[in-house]
């Protein structure tokens, strides 16, 4: 089986595919390279002065390193792209020469998240739900139970494995959730990209409430040092980002077992809903256990939803529509059985 159709390529399409592909390991090796340089400018506290301000580097040098790093993965994964299925098949190709209208959305809706946008809708719409604090949680926990379940001592690679368990784990019923009848009007939003595209893992609605779950809970069950939710958070975006490129790949046993792969995750996007939804985790070891594993189909699989959505560049009407959609769900048992009341007082 293959999860995308047989490039039709041509010299030049390799010639243009090489071409981007150097280009992009240049930015790699010079974004590398920068990341090496804050490291050692970093590797101890230093103090930084500025307009008046003490600047304690020491201490703000783990999130600046994670916004640093985050810069090679997109292009890691574009560069692998074209070098793996070319030029005519490659993300970058969908978002600049040949991709369709939901292409256009994966693009705009990329860019309002960089520029803060969701996030300040995220907050807005969720009604503060998204301000929840992990940590605040996790103090609150142990107040009321006295117990604190704190890692965050051990070596730093036994808090990222540990961390990174318990995430896969919340994420799976997050992602779980989001697709129960209540909460599938929002998740339906990143469902309705018709093509695959590296940057279609940002495409999530800005009011997705089960994100809590992902966001808080981890840290609310266990503590661990900052460096390890980074560590974590930095592979698991990576992965977010790779399970929705352009590659055909299962990753073998790790990708039947520990790490998602595209070619799976293509799968759980299939437009068909005749046959019940698999691979909801990000490690497959949890749709083993919970009964939500599929072997791979024969055939390639077209992916979508059914429900119209306008695509373009301007995703304000389908947003709205579905955030709607979602409040008018919520209030439906209410709806009914106040009309019930009022069929027997008449």
């Amino acid at each position: 089986m293959t999860a995308i159709d047989a490039p039709n390529t041509t010299v030049q399409d390799h010639r243009r595919a090489a071409s981007i592909s150097a280009l992009l390991a240049g930015y790699l090796l010079t974004a590398a390279y920068g990341v090496i340089l804050v490291d050692r400018l970093c590797a101890a506290p230093q103090t930084l002065g500025l307009f008046g301000l003490s600047l304690h580097l020491g201490r703000l040098h783990i999130p600046a390193l994670a916004a640093t790093r985050v810069l090679l993965v997109i292009p890691a994964i574009l560069t692998a792209e074209l070098c793996l299925v070319g030029w005519r098949q490659s993300s970058l190709y969908r978002l600049t020469a040949g991709g369709d209208a939901s292409s256009r959305t994966d693009l705009a809706y990329f860019v309002c998240v960089h520029l803060q946008a969701m996030g300040r809708l995220n907050e807005l719409l969720t009604l503060g739900v998204a301000l929840i604090s992990g940590l605040w949680l996790h103090q609150a926990l142990r107040n009321l139970t006295g117990l604190d379940l704190s890692i965050a001592a051990w070596p730093l690679a036994a808090q990222v494995g540990v961390f990174a368990l318990i995430y896969s784990f919340c994420d799976y019923w997050s992602h779980r959730l989001d697709h129960t009848a209540l909460f599938w009007p929002l998740h339906r939003y990143h469902h309705a990209a018709t093509e695959f595209c590296v940057i279609n893992s940002a495409r999530v609605h800005p009011a997705i409430f089960t994100a809590v779950l992902i966001n808080a809970a981890p840290i609310a069950l266990i503590a661990v040092s900052p460096e390890a939710v980074i560590d974590a958070g930095l592979y698991f975006t990576a992965l977010r980002f790779l399970i929705h490129s352009r590659l055909d790949a299962d990753f073998g046993w790790l990708g039947r077992w520990l790490i998602q792969s595209p070619r799976r995750h293509r799968l759980h996007h299939i437009r068909d809903m005749s046959q019940p939804i698999a691979h909801y985790s990000l490690a497959p070891i949890w749709d083993r256990l919970f009964g939500t594993w599929r072997e791979d189909p024969d055939h390639v699989v077209e992916i979508g939803v059914a429900t119209p959505y306008r695509h373009g560049t301007w995703i304000g009407p389908d947003l709205w529509r579905d955030y709607c959609e979602f409040w008018r769900g919520i209030a439906a048992p209410a709806v009914r059985l106040l009309r019930r009341r009022r069929a027997g007082l008449a």
